[in-house]
């Protein structure tokens, strides 16, 4: 080969690979660009790291809120109103209730007694603060319960969950515990969430989809000192599987230390693992940063690395 055509050679191979770098960054010239699920020939989008990432960051932490709203709420009326007769719910609505498994005196204590079965109703109901509206059925079985801690069995049909990204729908059963430590002026929450199979719809803006979650540990951790929120943070395990315009995919999320979010659900710190049978995404938040470095092939190495902003990044979520 001559000069020249060496010369020529390495033009063309630049303008080629210019070429695919623009593609990749506007999610075109591959498969797998027309939904969230990478090819099974190893290749990741600019567009389908944004979207899995965004819906792991959001989906499972905003069915995690819907649920905890539901079992607070459910105390908030058992405390207040009296079985079977119209409560108006603090921020507006109403609730009513049945129970059954209790004796007389733990029917009129106001609060969960291990053994209890309650059958909850909402309609348009609303904490004292306004925000996390429910409307549908909750039925759930006291496991145990003290003045700091409880645990309940849940079962719920299209209960429909207000939360800061939009509405969270959920279908299922599955066992919640929350705990409640308080220091000083510091008082720490902790929910876990858990259940082998749930059913969850979500309606964010204008996307509706439909997800599958298995295999679900999950713990949100909310702190507050003097009644402002300080801390939110999860952690835990899931695999979700969805259905929604850009395709169907299905992914396992699991972060080993937690992921601090505010409190309109965008992540700010922490780092969690989006494993597909293919590929690895690993997800950083920090400084208003998310980084996805992605594993082609889940060979241990790194082969692109994408960056968007936190909140760009749940803007695209559901």
């Amino acid at each position: 080969m001559n000069a020249g055509s060496s010369s020529r050679y390495r033009h063309l191979a630049a303008a080629l690979a210019a070429t695919a770098v623009l593609l990749a960054a506007c999610g075109g010239g591959g498969a797998s660009d027309s939904a969230a699920a990478p090819s099974s020939s190893g290749t990741v989008s600019q567009s389908t790291a944004q979207e899995v990432s965004a819906d792991s960051a959001t989906v499972p932490t905003s069915t995690t809120d819907a649920l905890s709203t539901a079992v607070t709420m459910a105390q908030t009326v058992v405390a207040g109103a009296q079985q079977s007769q119209a409560y108006a719910c603090p921020g507006g609505g109403s609730a009513v209730y049945t129970v059954s498994g209790a004796t007389p005196a733990q029917l009129q204590n106001g609060k969960f007694d291990a053994g209890e079965i309650y059958s909850l109703t909402f309609t348009s109901c609303k904490g004292a603060l306004g925000a996390g509206a429910l409307d549908g059925s909750l039925q759930l079985t006291v496991i145990s319960a003290s003045d700091t801690a409880v645990s309940v069995a849940t079962s719920t049909s299209d209960l429909v969950v207000s939360v800061p990204l939009g509405t969270v729908s959920i279908n299922g059963s599955s066992t919640i515990s929350v705990s409640t430590v308080t220091a000083g002026a510091t008082t720490t929450e902790t929910i876990n969430w858990q259940t082998p199979s749930y059913e969850v719809t979500t309606v964010f803006g204008a996307r509706t989809s439909t997800w599958t979650f298995t295999n679900v540990d999950r713990t949100r951790t909310i702190t507050t000192t003097n009644g402002v929120l300080a801390s939110t943070t999860y952690s835990g395990t899931a695999t979700l599987a969805v259905s929604h315009p850009n395709g169907s995919w299905s992914v396992t999320v699991s972060s080993t230390g937690g992921v601090q979010y505010d409190a309109n659900g965008v992540p700010q710190s922490g780092s969690w693992t989006i494993v597909y049978p293919h590929n690895t995404l690993e997800i950083t938040v920090a400084h208003g940063t998310v980084t996805v470095a992605v594993d082609f092939g889940n060979d241990g190495t790194i082969d692109e690395t994408f960056t968007f902003t936190n909140t760009g990044l749940v803007s695209s979520a559901g």
